[in-house]
């Protein structure tokens, strides 16, 4: 069996400049809020699911201050001009893991097929954690997706939503299969946190069609079940099973040559609500401290001794000095950028597509 996936990545901090720099290099207040966001906390917001206004120019400006960090979870939508922090708490993780232990448990298992071409199939799909999907300029960090190792995009795509997430759940979908123009084939959305209930439903989205007023076939992105209950309100499973095919994992020009590519793959509703349960309870024992740990030892315990940083170079330490000399005259001339947060950020253009208005949970000051 797979080792369990989806664990909860180390803490990340993000390093920012000891002070404003220099006006070429500045950065508006919104991106230091969103830096500072993920600095101060170091996940630990409040909220797992925090949209926040955020320009173009401005999220350009903060891909450029995060460098090559993939560490860190978040989305973007120009449409919107909203970036999205996603903080994942540790339900959300191990309940995940368990699902897409399932998953590639069951791929294993069909990867032993006596066809050849079905097993090669079940172990060339690839499970994608921490790794982020570009549509255009929209830029979305799932829970979980699977790629087949020759495609360019997953054909499947797990999203774990709660209270703050639910409402955005739907454009998440629209946008996975509309931007991809089909090649994410499959949005699968758990949602696991209702308020006063231990009510958990599935529901799945896939690439369909309608014919608009002129008689044309417009391609869209369909809801195909849609809040099916898998844990009832009292905690309790239901009946019934999330079922996928191995077709479902490759594109359909693919599916269509090779046959026997029908292999259910099926996870119970029972086994959701298990895993559901399970996560839940190992959240609770970590938060009330109650977890089973070694017994307290009388031995000392020593940590390795880090090795100091190399000073600075003349050239390095005369460069840093100029530099700090710089942002200090620009702070004592009123630089606008770097007085107080504004009271309120705009929100940005209305979201494409939208006419429905649903809210979030917002940060704005």
């Amino acid at each position: 069996m797979p080792n369990k996936a989806g664990s909860t990545p180390p803490d990340k901090t993000i390093q920012l400049p000891p002070s404003p720099p220099p006006s070429s290099e500045k950065q508006s207040a919104a991106v230091w809020r969103v830096l500072n966001l993920f600095q101060s906390n170091n996940g630990k917001v409040g909220s797992p699911w925090i949209n926040i206004p955020l320009s173009l120019e401005d999220y350009e400006k903060l891909q450029k201050a995060l460098g090559r960090d993939k560490t860190l979870r978040y989305d973007y939508d120009p449409g919107t001009k909203k970036i999205t922090i996603r903080m994942p708490t540790p339900t959300h993780d191990l309940f995940i893991a368990e699902v897409v232990k399932d998953i590639l448990f069951q791929l294993q298992t069909i990867s032993r097929s006596p066809d050849e071409a079905v097993a090669e199939i079940a172990r060339d799909v690839k499970w994608q954690n921490m790794s982020f999907i570009q549509l255009g300029q929209v830029r979305r960090s799932p829970d979980a997706s699977f790629r087949h190792k020759k495609e360019y995009f997953p054909r499947i795509v797990i999203e774990v939503s709660y209270s703050q997430k639910r409402n955005d759940l739907l454009y998440l979908a629209d946008d996975y299969i509309t931007e991809s123009k089909g090649n994410i084939g499959m949005v699968i959305g758990l949602d696991i946190e209702y308020r006063r209930t231990k009510e958990a439903t599935v529901s799945i989205w896939r690439p369909g069609s309608i014919i608009d007023d002129d008689g044309k076939t417009v391609r869209i992105c369909e809801q195909t079940l849609r809040n099916d209950r898998f844990r009832s309100e009292d905690g309790s499973a239901v009946e019934g099973s999330l079922v996928l095919q191995l077709g479902d994992f490759v594109l359909p020009q693919v599916a269509d040559r090779i046959a026997g590519l029908n292999i259910p793959i099926t996870i119970t509703y029972n086994s959701l609500a298990q895993y559901l349960e399970e996560a839940e309870s190992a959240h609770r024992l970590t938060e009330m401290d109650l977890g089973r740990k070694l017994p307290l030892a009388e031995e000392e315990w020593r940590k390795r001794k880090r090795t100091p940083t190399p000073p600075l170079s003349d050239d390095q330490e005369k460069k840093f000095q100029e530099a700090e000399a710089r942002a200090n005259q620009q702070m004592s001339e009123g630089d606008s950028d770097w007085g107080e947060w504004p009271n309120k950020v705009e929100s940005g253009s209305k979201r494409r597509k939208s006419e429905i208005r649903h809210s979030t949970t917002e940060f704005t000051h």
